[in-house]
C-alpha cells in the first residue's frame, strides 16, 4: 500500500450556506488551506481522502449540490502553473522524526 500523501484539491458548489460551513469545517479537520471560499487545497492521505470524500458526501445530498476531490502527485503540483501564493500557503507534511529519550536519574 501506497502511504505517500497526495496534494488535494477540493470543491464545492452550493446555495445552501449550512452546507458550505459544514464543508469548510470538514476541509479544516483534514488540514486543508482556502483558496477561495468553495476551493481547498493541501497534502493528505487515500485513506484520508476516502474519509473526507464520505463526509462531502453525507453533506451534498441534494441535486443542484456538487463537489470533487481531485488529487496530484507533489512533483505535478510543483510543475503546475499554480499561483506562488497558493504554492506558499499549501502546509506540507514533514516525514516524522522518532526521537529517543534518555533516562534521566
Amino acid at each position: 500500500m501506497n502511504k505517500v500523501p497526495a496534494m488535494t484539491m477540493i470543491g464545492w458548489d452550493t446555495r445552501n450556506w449550512r452546507h458550505h460551513d459544514k464543508a469548510g469545517i470538514a476541509c479544516k479537520d483534514f488540514g486543508l488551506e482556502p483558496i477561495t471560499k468553495m476551493v481547498w487545497i493541501g497534502e493528505i492521505y487515500e485513506h484520508e481522502r476516502s474519509k473526507i470524500r464520505k463526509r462531502l458526501s453525507d453533506i451534498f445530498l441534494k441535486k443542484t449540490e456538487k463537489f470533487f476531490v481531485l488529487s496530484m502527485c507533489r512533483s505535478c503540483f510543483n510543475e503546475s502553473a499554480a499561483d506562488p501564493v497558493i504554492s506558499r500557503n499549501v502546509k506540507i507534511r514533514k516525514p516524522f522524526v522518532l526521537i529517543q529519550s534518555t533516562k534521566q536519574a
